[in-house]
């Protein structure tokens, strides 16, 4: 997948070592009753989607440049 950059994100495929911000942000149960999927209940439930987002290829990770986290999927 193509890493694309603007002034303040990185838009760029999933790694493995975002797992803490995917579950830190799908954890909240506003966030995935807006994106048609449920919240995340445990890192499990994550790495499990992480591993998907990763063999799928076609989800971008949305990674603010000034410390690296993702915000967004």
């Amino acid at each position: 997948m193509k890493t694309i950059e603007t002034e303040r994100l990185i838009l760029q495929g999933w790694q493995l070592d975002y797992l803490d911000d995917l579950y830190e942000y799908a954890k909240n149960p506003n966030v995935g009753s807006m994106q048609g999927w449920e919240h995340h209940s445990c890192k499990e439930v994550s790495l499990h989607a992480l591993k998907s987002y990763i063999e799928d290829n076609d989800r971008w990770a949305i990674v603010l440049k000034k410390n690296r986290k993702v915000i967004g999927i």
